[in-house]
């Protein structure tokens, strides 16, 4: 995060991290991206999480593309998805509600 914006963060109550790592493999036709994501979430409702969603706009077909996911885990423990919306929303279970 830019030094900034560190006074915006502090403005905000348990706001979401996300730390994301990414690889471009240009030598692919048509190129890849390769990424590892871990993300830092506060449930601020007063009903509990069983599931957290996320929106993955690249498999809109207008977008012509897709993305991928080849693991995902919560906790250390490897998870399944659910896939909504066509494509475009990834529901990820959460080993015990949030």
């Amino acid at each position: 995060m830019l030094a900034t914006e560190l006074d915006d963060l502090s403005l905000l109550q348990s706001p979401t991290f996300y730390r994301i790592e990414a690889y471009v493999d240009t030598a692919d036709h048509p190129p890849r991206v390769y990424a590892i994501q871990d993300v830092h979430y506060t449930n601020r409702s007063s009903q509990p999480l069983d599931a957290i969603y996320f929106r993955v706009w690249p498999n809109r077909a207008s977008y012509d593309s897709i993305l991928t996911f080849e693991q995902v885990a919560v906790d250390g423990q490897a998870v399944g998805l659910s896939h909504e919306s066509e494509g475009t929303a990834v529901g990820v279970p959460l080993t015990e509600p949030l």
